[in-house]
């Protein structure tokens, strides 16, 4: 997985804290997770998830990619991101195409990794345009064309930038560039970080 379990629990935690939720599903979530931190394993996290909480689909999820507190197992991954995917948790649909892309726990399909990368994208989740970006530059099941890959990439930069991350806007930028020198795009990327930076 692309990012650690500790950092979820720690973003589910602040996630629900500025949702305001006072859910009894919430606080089952919240429940678990002080269980889970005091070292008494994920039997409540999948219980929680088990109701249909997809905060909690998504965190068991990473817990059996990554295999903390856990075995490590993809297939029980990717079921437990697609539950959370298919309730529109953005993270699961990224994780989902990632794992679609590369067979992790499933066969490898491009087709449904770049239709989850696009729901996932939709939701202005700039990883997944980035490698929206890279489908269109290489012709992976989408059309092969330098322009809609810069696009991509562009749209991925702004969003970064709106995220406050400048490396990933950066990234995206050197992307453009190196796939065609001179465009426009990079330019306007270029000084939209310049102006952000200011």
């Amino acid at each position: 997985m692309r990012y650690r379990a500790a950092a979820i629990v720690a973003g589910l935690i602040a996630a629900l804290t500025i949702a305001g939720c006072q859910s009894n599903r919430a606080g089952n979530l919240q429940q678990a997770l002080d269980e889970y931190n005091a070292g008494n394993g994920i039997t409540s996290l999948i219980s929680v998830a088990e109701s249909g909480n997809r905060e909690a689909q998504a965190l068991v999820g990473v817990l059996y990619g990554s295999g903390e507190g856990v075995k490590q197992d993809y297939k029980k991954a990717f079921y437990w991101q697609l539950k959370a995917a298919e309730q529109g948790h953005v993270k699961a649909q990224y994780n989902v195409a990632v794992m679609y892309s590369q067979g992790m726990g499933t066969r490898q399909n491009l087709g449904e990794a770049a239709a989850w990368f696009q729901r996932a994208a939709d939701q202005n989740l700039p990883e997944a345009r980035m490698h929206l970006g890279l489908f269109h530059e290489k012709g992976w099941v989408l059309r092969k064309c330098p322009y809609a890959a810069s696009s991509q990439y562009f749209s991925a930069g702004q969003e970064y930038l709106k995220r406050g991350n400048i490396r990933g806007a950066r990234k995206a930028l050197a992307e453009i560039r190196r796939l065609l020198p001179g465009y426009y795009l990079a330019s306007e990327l270029e000084t939209e970080i310049y102006m952000y930076e200011k």
